[in-house]
């Protein structure tokens, strides 16, 4: 069966956290690996492993590290951070002076 391996980004708009870290990382640009195996008389591959590079890409950090992650987990984290911003951010009413105005 014929593997490969892929290197991608995913951008990640608000903090995330997904299995097994224990810190919410911040938002940004994260490089993404995968090893993929091809689907049997399919021609399609299927993800068999991720790794998400620690810290985000742009940081100005020497020191990298690859952590394994759930490709489901990936995805649900990257769907509802998609989601997130595609829901209009609540209003914010103005500061009050604690005078009421009557009408």
């Amino acid at each position: 069966m014929h593997t490969r391996t892929v290197q991608t980004t995913v951008l990640f708009l608000y903090p995330f956290r997904l299995q097994g870290m224990i810190t919410p990382q911040p938002p940004g640009l994260y490089r993404l690996v995968t090893d993929q195996e091809e689907v049997e008389h399919d021609q399609a591959f299927r993800t068999i492993t991720a790794f998400v590079e620690l810290p985000a890409m742009g940081t100005g950090a020497i020191n990298t590290r690859l952590i394994a992650v759930d490709p489901d987990d990936l995805r649900a984290c990257v769907r509802a951070d998609r989601l997130a911003a595609s829901v209009p951010a609540p209003t914010i009413p103005a500061r009050s002076t604690g005078v009421l105005e009557h009408a």
